[in-house]
């Protein structure tokens, strides 16, 4: 007989808020009994002639415990994930044996797992509790009165491998797939894990999230939601939402406090609970607003809700932080009526979007810690960004994510998790387990200031029009639309991305947003590169950018963590992490295209190995730098870019602005130029090259702009000063130059340099009359000076000449502000910067191109 696929969930319902103990403090008569920690693992091959025994972790996944066990090599190092794909096809058993505390009430009783991957059996003390098929679920089992035992308890988790549960139906009726695997579609569980163009294939099994037996006494709260209705002058309206479960004794009362930022009590409120969902107006006089990065202070309400009965028991906590603001996306025609704005508004102020894209930042989930979460989108923080697209073949992030984007202004958007593939949405069952999953994840989410709008899924209508009947669109207008407009009506829902209004196609420029790419194009892939900086351009002039690609090898202090030496003089271990798409056209993979581009752009390395590579990250550096460039100036016709992508699920050498560890690449550092508060930025037409300053400030800026015509040897020749007033949050252009007369200017041994300054800041932009390799730099000697001071220094750096692409690097993971940045002659700098390892007594080395 056909397996089934979809379970049913005996004696089990979905709770679809946040967890006791992520998310709620739980005190007096709920009890917890937490059961993370050591388990027992055991792993059967298909046929059950073999089998290991292991210890395993929760939260944890079977890989990274088959890797500190000894029984699977690093999957990062090399081409050792080849070696670990067999512990897919084996069925994996947690088995934990516990004791209950002895005043543990055992009446109404649930058992809690906040994450599950994914086709799991639960077991209680010899009883089948319930089964599971969705890895982005939580899952609670009533287990009240006789499950339990005071001691000797023994729970059961019991992995199928997929393949066993939907292989064959998926090979009966296969849906087509990016990247060759369609067993994906009929799977919930983390899409970008099956093989994707810039990640191995790592399926995998294990309670990935943390699980605990909760006791309740008369009643819970089930969620607490809370959106900002409206904003003026002095005060903002809020709506504030309860939800609960009442058991028995209706005499429930709810209390409600809200705290500012500092502390201070700005709304209290005690209502008897009267129905499972109770709705409350609240004003908040003189607000602080929640603000993205650069645009103001990310202000955060904290709101406790406690439950209590007819004696002033406490039966339940539930703490919550949230932030006061208002978000909405301009959509307006264009006097042409050829196209429409794509305009981010917050609280009424309009936002050109600085940012990237967010994949999942371990093959394994489990194992991403919150200091991880903290260090990746603090470096999104500090190189200017204020959004990450979380993408759709990923997973819903952590709570330990969206504070850190709370806390740090960092707006995201966030795909539901459908990408790449068509999926069996007209199959009743599946619809369902994907309205439960989207329902317990919006109301997750909902709370967090930093999630600006929802997406339905990652490309699923690329290659369609807005009247094509793509995978799952028809779902998305019947149910998912409704859903987050029922329970999340303040925020925006978006049907796939790339999408807009154009009727010829869903990726256009034009309209809505769209996935297009100065580099990831045949005219780059293909050509000679002379033009680089107008392809560039052209590509980086969509309404709405949410993905933009540009590829870069990290750093060969990183690269080095997951090849050798020898594998740095040639390409096999490159293409094997940077992997390949295989549906762009050329001939030539990704790597390939990237060495192409940097030879073409820079020159030949001649056999100079510490070259190439350097090569192979400023490609990425110059992309992104022209990039910013473009989309900026042409604010707010362009509303945004957001780079493919910003970080890495695993050692890569491909898309990403920081690499694995949370290490700056050079396309960091261009990001982090090319956001800064004002820039400017060069435009090349038939006869002219115009220098645009652009504003992102909330008020005017002075800026003095000189361009010179700088020599590589010696003082300029050639300069023009002017003063010039930009209005807030725009660009204009500053300055005219006939293109002819420049180029004849700078030959092949000047630079035009456009230098501005104003009160707050400092900025520089780059143009050579023909490609970067066309300028000859001559030798030049770098004058270094250093000081330390335990986990922190800066190193003064001068050179006589030009010094080109100057590059700093250590022994040791340091976050330099600043690095591949051009040292004009004569000029001096002093770059500051701080280790996260304390205190760093390493080597710091300070390199140049033309040295």
């Amino acid at each position: 007989m056909k397996k089934n696929r979809f379970f049913k969930i005996a004696a089990a319902t979905l709770f679809l808020c946040f967890s006791v103990a992520n998310s709620a403090s739980c005190v007096n008569l709920t009890k917890v009994f937490s059961l993370d920690g050591t388990w027992g693992l055991t792993g059967y091959s298909p046929d059950k002639s073999r089998h290991v025994t292991l210890e395993g972790t929760v939260p944890g996944q079977v890989h990274p415990d088959l890797q500190r066990a000894g029984l699977i090599p690093d999957p990062f190092w090399r081409d050792n994930a080849d070696q670990c794909q067999w512990p897919e096809h084996w069925e994996w058993r947690y088995k934990k044996n516990f004791d209950l505390p002895v005043d543990f009430p055992t009446k109404r009783v649930k058992l809690q797992f906040d994450g599950l991957d994914t086709y799991a059996e639960i077991y209680l003390n010899g009883r089948l509790v319930g089964k599971t098929e969705d890895m982005f679920l939580p899952y609670e089992f009533d287990i009240s009165n006789s499950w339990l035992r005071l001691s000797n308890n023994v729970l059961e988790v019991r992995f199928k491998p997929i393949e066993s549960l939907v292989g064959e139906e998926s090979r009966e009726k296969p849906f087509s797939a990016a990247f060759g695997d369609n067993m994906r579609s009929y799977v919930r569980r983390m899409q970008c894990t099956f093989g994707w163009d810039w990640v191995h294939r790592f399926v995998t099994a294990g309670i990935w999230k943390s699980c605990r037996i909760v006791s309740y006494d008369d009643a819970r709260i089930d969620h607490i939601f809370v959106y900002t209705k409206s904003i003026k002058e002095h005060q903002a309206e809020l709506k504030l939402e309860l939800g609960t479960t009442i058991f028995e004794n209706s005499n429930i009362m709810s209390k409600f406090l809200i705290t500012d930022p500092k502390g201070k009590v700005v709304w209290t409120r005690s209502e008897r609970i009267t129905s499972p969902v109770m709705k409350f107006d609240v004003t908040i006089s003189d607000p602080l607003l929640w603000w993205p990065n650069g645009a103001g202070e990310q202000a955060l309400y904290q709101i406790t809700t406690v439950l209590t009965d007819t004696l002033g028991r406490e039966l339940n906590r539930y703490t919550t932080e949230t932030g006061i603001r208002t978000v909405s996306i301009e959509e307006l025609p264009d006097a042409d009526n050829q196209g429409k704005s794509f305009t981010l508004i917050v609280n009424g102020k309009k936002i050109f979007v600085k940012g990237g894209n967010w994949v999942p930042a371990d093959p394994f989930p489990s194992r991403i810690t919150g200091q991880k979460y903290n260090l990746l989108i603090a470096q999104a923080r500090d190189a200017g960004m204020n959004m990450l697209r979380s993408w759709g073949g990923g997973i819903y992030e952590a709570d330990a994510y969206w504070h850190a984007c709370n806390r740090m202004g960092i707006m995201v958007s966030q795909d539901f998790l459908l990408a790449c593939a068509e999926y069996p949405e007209n199959d009743t069952k599946f619809k369902l387990l994907l309205k439960q999953e989207f329902e317990a994840n919006i109301k997750r989410l909902r709370n967090n200031p930093s999630l600006v709008f929802w997406c339905g899924d990652n490309e699923l209508g690329l290659n369609s029009k807005p009247d094509d009947n793509w995978s799952c669109k028809n779902l998305h207008q019947i149910m998912t639309a409704p859903l987050v407009a029922n329970l999340d009506p303040s925020r925006v829902f978006r049907l796939t991305s790339p999408f807009g209004d154009d009727l010829k196609t869903n990726n256009s420029p034009r309209y809505g947003d769209s996935h297009i790419s100065g580099f990831f194009n045949d005219e780059i892939r293909e050509g000679d590169l002379h033009d680089y900086r107008k392809i560039i351009s052209k590509y980086c002039s969509g309404r709405f950018m949410s993905e933009n690609a540009a590829a870069g090898s990290p750093p060969k202090r990183s690269l080095l963590k997951f090849m050798d030496e020898q594998d740095l003089k040639g390409s096999e271990m490159y293409e094997y992490h940077t992997k390949d798409n295989p549906y762009t056209s050329g001939g030539l993979t990704l790597f390939r295209s990237l060495e192409r581009c940097a030879t073409l752009l820079y020159g030949d390395p001649e056999n100079n190995n510490d070259r190439r590579i350097s090569q192979l990250e400023y490609t990425q550096y110059d992309f992104v730098r022209l990039a910013m460039e473009g989309s900026r100036r042409l604010k707010f016709y362009t509303s945004g870019i957001q780079f493919w992508m910003y970080n890495d699920c695993w050692p890569a050498s491909g898309w990403s602005l920081i690499d694995y560890w949370g290490n700056r690449k050079a396309a960091w550092f261009a990001m982090a130029s090319g956001a800064r508060p004002v820039i400017a930025a060069s435009e090349m037409t038939e006869k002219l090259i115009k220098w645009w300053i652009c504003n992102d400030l909330s008020s005017d800026a002075n800026v003095n702009v000189e361009v010179k015509v700088q020599p590589l040897a010696g003082k300029a020749k050639w300069v023009k000063q002017i003063k010039i007033n930009v209005p807030a949050n725009s660009s204009m252009v500053a300055m005219e130059l006939p293109l002819d007369e420049m180029k004849e200017k700078l030959g092949d041994n000047a630079v035009l340099v456009c230098e501005i300054s104003y009160d707050k800041g400092f900025d520089r932009s780059y143009w050579t009359a023909g490609l970067p390799k066309d300028t000859k730099y001559p030798k030049t000697t770098l004058k270094i000076s250093q000081k330390r001071e335990s986990n922190k220094g800066e190193i003064t750096i001068k050179s006589d000449k030009w010094a080109r692409v100057i590059t700093l690097s250590a022994d040791a993971d340091l976050d330099f502000e600043d690095n591949y940045f051009e040292l004009l002659p004569g000029e001096t700098r002093v770059i500051n910067w701080k280790s996260r390892d304390c205190p760093f007594s390493g080597q710091i080395s300070v390199t140049c191109w033309n040295q």
